[in-house]
């Protein structure tokens, strides 16, 4: 993650940011930020691990469920064997 901030801020390349880091304050520092408004513009996250790992991920599952469900704002599905 440090070495995309230093890209980012190193260069004039266009940079997205979700309206969640936006509000929050972590815009990127010189940039002006549009906001898309396309009711159609979204994207999926998929986090994946090994069956036999689940265990040692499991508080970041819980943790990114609980967060969608009070943000309303996806759905997690959770898938197992």
């Amino acid at each position: 993650v440090d070495a995309l901030v230093e890209l980012v801020e190193s260069s004039s390349m266009p940079v997205f940011s979700s309206q969640r880091l936006v509000d929050q304050g972590n815009a990127a520092p010189g940039r002006v930020t549009v906001p898309i408004k396309d009711d159609a513009a979204h994207v999926v996250f998929y986090l994946a691990c090994l069956y036999s790992d689940r265990e040692n991920y499991s508080s970041l599952f819980h943790a990114l469920k609980a967060s969608s469900i009070r943000s309303n704002t996806a759905t997690v599905p959770f898938l197992s064997r």
